[in-house]
């Protein structure tokens, strides 16, 4: 349920952005750059700190520790300052998320079905999704420019609004079950001796 709110609410981020004409992918990869950059700041300083409190040998064989701290580093500042050719890259990615998202709905929803009957309308959206995922990709990102934060900002909302359908459709199901089922826990063993 969590997981569908985050969803919602970037969703709701991404189509606020495209209405302020703003580019979002830029954003996301400045966004993650600085991320980057503090993290790897911070895990850079508590080693400097915790060096110093160590001997001469550990400290030698600690110093690999240092690699991924400073790639992290690198790699934030790149994403901050070539935001632009890491955007191209995010919508690539999303495009791709759209497609991997619909599938996973696709198996969630024939693994459910074999249990319960559903409604054919849940499969609409799994179908919308893929649709936008692979006319994104077709169409050429580069071609599809700053719609493209808006289709993946609804894609979001509607995915997430579907899971929370999906979410009470379940949970009416489970109580339904329970309901109508009898209380195993209570049952009393009878003991036959012949």
């Amino acid at each position: 349920l969590i997981y569908n709110l985050v969803i919602f609410f970037i969703g709701v981020l991404f189509i606020v952005l495209w209405a302020n004409d703003m580019k979002v992918f830029e954003l996301v990869s400045q966004g993650l750059g600085i991320a980057f950059v503090v993290l790897g700041s911070l895990a850079m300083t508590a080693f400097f700190v915790r060096r110093s409190n160590e001997k001469e040998a550990q400290l030698k064989q600690s110093l690999w520790v240092l690699v991924p701290q400073v790639a992290s580093l690198i790699l934030g500042l790149a994403l901050i300052f070539a935001a632009g050719a890491f955007a191209d890259a995010f919508s690539l990615f999303f495009a791709l998320l759209l497609i991997v998202a619909a599938v996973m709905k696709f198996w969630i929803l024939f693994a459910a079905r074999r249990v319960v009957a559903l409604p054919w309308w849940l499969f609409v959206m799994p179908v919308l999704v893929m649709v936008c995922g692979i006319v994104l990709l077709a169409m050429g990102l580069d071609k599809v420019g700053i719609l493209l934060s808006l289709i993946v900002g609804i894609v979001f909302v509607v995915y997430s609004v579907h899971s929370l359908v999906e979410y009470l459709i379940y949970s009416s199901l489970e109580k339904t079950i329970k309901a109508s089922s009898t209380d195993v826990d209570n049952a009393s063993i009878i003991d036959i001796k012949s």
